[in-house]
């Protein structure tokens, strides 16, 4: 089951594959994003097995309340065009810039400011991610 939190604004489609890292707490109190680079489309409610490349690091702001709200940035494991890739270093600067503009587009359309903060290291993404587990395991105490 899968419950709607917001459509797209006229207009919009993410250029990637858009979800949330299951049992996590992002520092915006939603789970953690994740951007997964895919060559096919997928479904909404598709488990992807991803292998983890870095984070955009951002904050976002509503209303002058600021809250960090990165994205990690992975590919499916079973796509083999992306083996090479092992950090978001080798991602193509257009791809870059496109993943981040998007986000600072779709997030002005809402009435948000999305402020990148460049993007992190392999290491840190995965630090994110243990942080993120850890405030679950807090939460259910």
């Amino acid at each position: 089951m899968l419950q709607l939190d917001k459509s797209l604004p006229f207009g919009f489609s993410f250029p990637f594959e858009f979800g949330f890292v299951p049992s996590t707490i992002g520092g915006d109190g939603d789970p953690l994003d994740v951007v997964v680079l895919a060559d096919e489309a997928t479904f909404p409610g598709c488990l992807i097995l991803g292998y983890i490349l870095g984070v955009l690091q951002a904050e976002q702001s509503e209303k002058e309340k600021v809250t960090r709200n990165d994205r990690i940035v992975a590919v499916p494991l079973s796509v083999k065009t992306h083996e090479p890739l092992i950090s978001t270093k080798a991602l193509d600067k257009k791809l870059i810039s496109d993943i981040t503009n998007f986000f600072i587009s779709y997030n002005e359309a809402q009435g948000k400011e999305f402020k990148s903060l460049g993007f992190g290291s392999r290491q840190r993404a995965l630090d994110l991610v243990e942080e993120a587990r850890k405030r679950v395991r807090k939460k259910g105490k």
